[in-house]
């Protein structure tokens, strides 16, 4: 779906890791405007921190940067005992090892557990409020709900019950509501989709038609990969199955802290942070401008105070570590000197694990070249992840990072919301289909006979593996696949199709290891008990970045559709 009649409004929210923000664009305007300022930030930059803090009640009490700033004023005041500060739990959506009913759980700083999707729905109705309310302020006329459509983006590598959640969530947030109709109002964007159309938008001297390009988006939590060619029309097609991985610039904050836990005692850390909370605020806010800016060629030592309270902690309770630290440094004790080696090395295992990605997206093209690799996301600024990828890959295609490389997510959102058609084709990066029944092969088949039925004197194998797409092929984005079924008795009064996704080629059994169940849909074949040619169609339509699975009885004409909805980039790990 694009912007029809009754929406005037494209609205992205890029939902990050670390950060997130909004964008716009008015149909009639399609200028694309985003939020740069934004409550207790102290700077511009078109994201917030993707934080939230709630009372002892487990309402939201603050959000973004104001959650930090009113978090560490509690700690300060030792009143932050009743409260639950979440400092990220985008993640905790794939990675949470703790699971209900209600989907996976995030743990709070202090032990309490939120469930993930209503935490991500309280930041959405906080974010989307205070877009509502400029778009409101952009208009002369009062805006309707209706008239909003939205783009929320997701990483690619993102399996399907997680994209699932995330529309549960911008439900509950009240984007949409829980009517068939009005769900079409939101779509998932693809981040490294988003990306490349960005790219295209602020590249279009360079992205010719027949260009090919590889978009490296690096977030704060993920980094995904994808490579398109710009068509004759201009739109984009993806000439290989994207790639992705747990690589965002969190994870280089995770090494250093278990660097610094090493370096200066994990015991007098933990106390120092709970002593003086908004200190250790400013110790990691200066780690990361240190971060930000480390260029290993013109940074040979990079230097970090330790503040007041942590030396005295150290002196008074930890003396060992500052006379070490002395013996190492020439006697001084009162900053960490944090070698290039050390820096690189706190580095590595995220550089390492992005340009192993890389690599894999290029032998994905078997041997075709690729003309500019862009570099995107807030991580891509990095001076050292700038001059690894130029080490890496230089002689392989020209290498290029967009201004305000930041923005390419919930800007190339907008522009996939006023136009689906600018992404012409994707690669599936797994193999879709359904169960079916097949006649009994006894060469083939006989080491599954349990799995096998006797029906008018023939034997049916009633879980072989139907294909509709294959991992890796291109799949046009108004395409729709179908296949005819029949029931094997004409006294059958139903069918139940099972939907499902594998790495696997072609499978040939629905219960092989590595296939896993997405759905089920059930067709009442009833009133036409006891007719003959009894022909069930069942399509999928890839015409949108969430697949619709629907079957029509072709005797009676009535349609059947899944509550569910499956993603032509499901991945399973």
């Amino acid at each position: 779906m694009n912007l029809n009649k009754q929406t005037k409004v494209a609205a992205a929210i890029d939902f990050g890791t670390s950060c997130s923000g909004y964008a716009y664009a008015f149909r009639d305007d399609q200028r694309i405007v985003g939020r740069y300022q934004w409550d207790k930030q102290p700077f511009s930059y078109i994201k917030t921190l993707t934080q939230s803090l709630y009372n002892a009640e487990g309402s939201l009490e603050a959000w973004g940067y104001g959650a930090l700033s009113r978090f560490a004023s509690l700690k300060q005041s030792k009143q932050a005992k009743a409260y639950s500060f979440f400092p990220t739990f985008k993640m905790a959506l794939r990675e949470s090892n703790k699971r209900t009913v209600d989907g996976p759980v995030a743990l709070a700083h202090n032990g309490q557990e939120f469930p993930v999707v209503d935490l991500i729905a309280d930041y959405l109705r906080e974010l989307s409020s205070l877009l509502k309310q400029e778009l409101q302020n952009a208009t002369s006329k009062q805006l309707k709900d209706h008239e909003i459509f939205w783009c929320l983006s997701v990483p690619a590598i993102w399996k399907e019950d997680e994209k699932s959640l995330m529309r549960v969530a911008a439900i509950q947030a009240g984007l949409i509501s829980e009517d068939l109709e009005d769900q079409e109002r939101l779509v998932l964007v693809l981040e490294p989709e988003a990306a490349a159309l960005y790219c295209q938008e602020k590249m279009q001297l360079q992205l010719s038609p027949g260009k090919r390009f590889m978009v490296v988006d690096c977030g704060g939590g993920t980094v995904d990969i994808t490579v398109h060619q710009v068509s004759a029309n201009g739109a984009l097609e993806e000439i290989a199955t994207g790639t992705g991985g747990a690589y965002g610039s969190t994870y280089v904050d995770q090494q250093f802290s278990q660097y610094l836990a090493k370096k200066l005692d994990s015991k007098a850390l933990e106390r120092y942070q709970n002593e003086d909370p908004i200190g250790y605020l400013e110790l990691m806010a200066n780690w990361e401008r240190k971060k930000c800016d480390f260029e290993p060629s013109q940074t040979p030592i990079t230097y970090l105070e330790i503040p007041n309270r942590l030396y005295k902690i150290l002196s008074r309770d930890f003396p060992s570590v500052l006379q070490k630290l002395a013996m190492s440094q020439n006697n001084d004790d009162e900053t960490i000197h944090l070698s290039s080696e050390t820096m690189e090395s706190i580095f590595k295992p995220v550089l390492d694990g992005l340009v192993r990605t890389v690599k894999e997206q290029f032998a994905l093209l078997n041997g075709s070249s690729c003309d500019f690799i862009y570099l995107v996301g807030g991580f891509s600024s990095s001076p050292v992840l700038r001059r690894r990828m130029l080490d890496e890959f230089a002689d392989m295609s020209q290498i290029i990072m967009p201004p305000l490389p930041g923005s390419a997510i919930v800007e190339g959102a907008v522009s996939f919301g006023l136009n689906p058609a600018s992404i012409r084709s994707r690669r599936s990066r797994l193999t879709y289909g359904c169960n079916v029944s097949r006649p009994f092969e006894e060469n083939l088949d006989q080491q599954k006979i349990e799995s096998s039925f006797e029906l008018e004197n023939c034997r049916y194998m009633f879980n072989r593996f139907c294909s509709f797409v294959k991992a890796g092929e291109s799949v046009d984005i108004d395409q729709v696949i179908k296949h005819t079924f029949v029931p094997t008795s004409n006294e059958q009064d139903s069918l139940n199709f099972f939907f499902f996704a594998t790495k696997k080629d072609d499978p040939r059994y629905v219960d092989e290891p590595e296939v896993e169940e997405l759905g089920e849909l059930e067709v009442d074949i009833s009133s036409t008990v006891g007719k003959k040619n009894r022909q069930i169609e069942v399509s999928m339509n890839f015409g949108k970045t969430e697949i619709a699975v629907i079957a029509r009885d072709l005797q009676t004409d009535k349609l059947y559709k899944t509550k569910l909805r499956f993603s032509a980039t499901y991945a399973i790990l």
